[in-house]
């Protein structure tokens, strides 16, 4: 009996293949992951920037085979032929992060419980601790872009950085707003004239609203700031009566 060609699939066996491949480089930067944070945690710089370069190129050959699948499936891959003789290029050179570990491992800046005018209000403390979060946050947001294997040649659109512009100051816009009116607020509380008593009526001592003083056997609350205007029906909106001098003899009995 004579046999029939044998048909083969050649789509399914290169995608079985690339699929091969693929899960070998998964687990390659899986394997450099723990390598890299292991390093990092023993401050092993030279096994660390060792292993930093190893993932950037385990993740650039993950990406190209992920591309040679995509194209495979969709039937357009054609397999490329190198030249012969070709002089491989020079490596691409990446700068190193440049992050100051100090910073980034000291404890996130929070303000500064300091009343604004007060004693402890002094050296510029405001300004240092701004300096401290502006200085903290930068080097914690390149760690976490040298975690996920960016380096910092990285281009950068200009669209990009209208938009983190354009936040930022209107996030500062906003917030300085908010607080004018926050203190506006405070100002106004602290300002309302509140109850003191100051004494006997003196025509020598200036008084300001919110004073009660003695005279006459009343009480007398202070409307104005005044010097010299002797509580009494004359001056009645200098002085409000609060309590009136009772008659001689007259005890205040049930």
């Amino acid at each position: 009996m004579t046999k029939g060609p044998v048909i083969v699939d050649q789509q399914a066996g290169d995608l079985a293949k690339i699929d091969g491949e693929i899960s070998d480089a998964k687990a390659r930067i899986k394997r450099l992951g723990a390598e890299y944070a292991d390093a990092e945690e023993k401050l092993d710089d030279a096994r660390w920037n060792a292993t930093r370069k190893a993932m950037g190129t385990a993740r650039s050959s993950l990406d190209a085979l992920e591309t040679k699948r995509a194209e495979i499936l969709a039937g357009i891959y054609v397999e490329k032929v190198e030249p012969k003789q070709q002089v491989s290029a020079a490596p691409v050179q990446r700068r190193a992060w440049e992050i100051d570990e100090k910073v980034l491992k000291a404890r996130v800046p929070e303000y500064p419980d300091i009343k604004r005018g007060s004693d402890a209000d002094k050296d510029e403390a405001f300004f240092k601790e701004y300096d401290h979060s502006v200085n903290y946050w930068v080097a914690k947001i390149q760690d976490e872009f040298r975690q996920d294997g960016f380096h910092p040649d990285v281009k950068v659109g200009l669209d990009f950085m209208a938009t983190m512009i354009g936040v930022q100051k209107a996030n500062f816009l906003w917030l300085s707003g908010r607080c004018m009116s926050l203190e506006t607020c405070l100002a106004e509380i602290e300002n309302r004239p509140t109850l003191k008593y100051a004494g006997v009526w003196s025509a020598s001592t200036t008084y300001v609203p919110g004073e009660i003083v003695s005279h006459g056997g009343s009480s007398w609350h202070s409307n104005i700031k005044s010097q010299g205007l002797q509580p009494g029906e004359s001056n009645p909106a200098s002085w409000t009566l609060m309590t009136k001098r009772g008659r001689d003899g007259k005890d205040a009995r049930p």
